[in-house]
């Protein structure tokens, strides 16, 4: 590995150079938090005069393509696309006449070939920052400057409205905010073809946004692969599973690893346990996405209440009103159960009803429904380890839910308690069902 101390300015404006950010790395998702905190920082350096600014470390790993120069950014992607933003921002309003300076066509010059566009590839400009597709498609809109073009619902378009009236207000002038800029310091680091990406990638400690475990997993499945195999399980599995998971992919993953790895692991351990059972079950990568994908299509299901049935909806979507997540491993299995035609939709559905029902009764009690977390755990096991009737199954469930409340509900009996019932002891949480 090769480190030095450098301008963020010349680490961008080097002759011929993209920067790549490879599909197993996360979204964009810096908030409207990080970009002011980054706009504060840029308007003290210029009010309290500072010569430099540290702007956190840049690791890639350098692919040579020709007479072009790419990088593959490891750690750094946040903050390189949100720079991009800013000067995307800033290059818009000069170009517009919005805001004003001296040498204006000069500065918007200096932007645009230092920061944003790369004109020595093939005799044609190409624009430098290469996001993840998505990612991509939001961030090439901004340079038209329409807002009826732009992808409304990204992070990028939104951070790009931001800086573009916070640059409007003239807390300094856009002159200066380019200097400012331009003061940035970072450590740029470039991988050795002998380097470890994915050890460096777990050992980072930089200034950016806390990885998820969801993160380190992507990275850790997609690393070793041809860009051309990223490209292809990104788009055919990892991205359908994070649409399909609300993006809750590290949940996801935890639930999947109790189903079939381990019942009892600690979720603030998914990453590890991961790497553990890659390691013991010599599972293929497609194998695995393309299992996980399935369960993120039923875990989508549990989250939104979208089953073929309406009241099995209605009571998922209750549940997660009540902050059930906890439960969310063992509907999984559940639902699976009934894909295979071992559980039928009335025996799931008797059991989500009788589970909502002992949230409920536990939350009117003022019991968080935290509190049946190992009533869940048990419940789990016993479902993993089940091979009777449905019939039997059912009694062993209501055996295991109430065995943990009898003291504190003596008078309850295990029996199935109707749709009707539960809306008479609770209407105010089932007045917006789809009754």
């Amino acid at each position: 590995m090769q480190g030095e101390s450098t301008k963020l300015e010349w680490y961008m404006s080097a002759a011929s150079s993209r920067f790549d950010i490879p599909v197993y790395q996360r979204n964009y998702d810096w908030r409207e938090a990080n970009c002011k905190h980054l706009y504060d920082d840029l308007v003290k350096i210029i009010k309290l005069n500072r010569k430099s600014h540290f702007f956190g470390s840049f690791i890639s790993v350098l692919d040579h393509f020709g007479p072009e120069v790419e990088f593959l950014v490891i750690d750094g992607q946040q903050r390189l696309t949100t720079i991009s933003i800013l000067c995307v921002a800033m290059y818009n309003l000069l170009t517009h006449y919005k805001v004003f300076c001296e040498d204006q066509e000069y500065l918007a010059k200096e932007i645009w070939v230092k920061f944003l566009i790369d004109e020595e590839v093939h005799h044609r400009p190409e624009i430098k920052m290469r996001n993840i597709k998505e990612d991509q498609e939001a961030y090439l809109k901004l340079f038209t400057d329409d807002p009826e073009q732009f992808v409304k619902d990204s992070r990028i378009t939104q951070n790009y409205l931001y800086f573009y009236n916070r640059i409007l207000e003239k807390e300094i002038p856009i002159d200066k905010l380019y200097e400012a800029i331009t003061r940035l310091e970072i450590i740029k680091l470039t991988l050795d073809v002998d380097d470890d990406p994915q050890l460096v990638f777990e050992s980072l400690n930089s200034t950016g946004l806390a990885l998820e475990d969801a993160d380190k997993i992507r990275n850790f499945v997609f690393m070793g692969l041809t860009r051309e195999r990223q490209a292809y399980f990104f788009h055919n599995y990892w991205n359908p599973i994070q649409k399909a998971s609300n993006y809750e992919v590290t949940s996801l993953i935890y639930s999947y690893l109790k189903l079939h790895y381990k019942p009892d692991i600690n979720f603030k351990n998914v990453y590890f346990e991961f790497k553990d059972f890659m390691e013991d079950k010599k599972i293929s990568t497609e194998e695995l996405l393309k299992n996980i994908l399935a369960y993120a299509n039923l875990y989508g299901h549990i989250l939104h209440g979208t089953t073929s049935d309406t009241d099995l909806n209605d009571s998922f979507i209750r549940l997660h009103k009540l902050s059930a997540r906890g439960v969310r491993s063992y509907f999984l299995k559940l639902l699976r159960l009934q894909e295979e035609g071992i559980f039928s939709l009335k025996m799931v559905k008797n059991i989500v009803l009788t589970l909502e029902h002992h949230t409920l009764k536990r939350v009117i009690c003022d019991i968080p429904a935290s509190s049946l977390e190992k009533t869940y755990q048990q419940l789990l096991k016993e479902l993993l380890a089940f091979k009777g009737t449905e019939e039997e199954y059912f009694q062993s469930f209501l055996e295991v839910l109430y065995k943990g409340d009898a003291l504190l509900f003596p008078q309850e009996k295990p029996i199935y308690h109707s749709l009707d019932e539960l809306i008479i002891r609770n209407p105010i949480l089932f007045d917006d069902a789809n009754i």
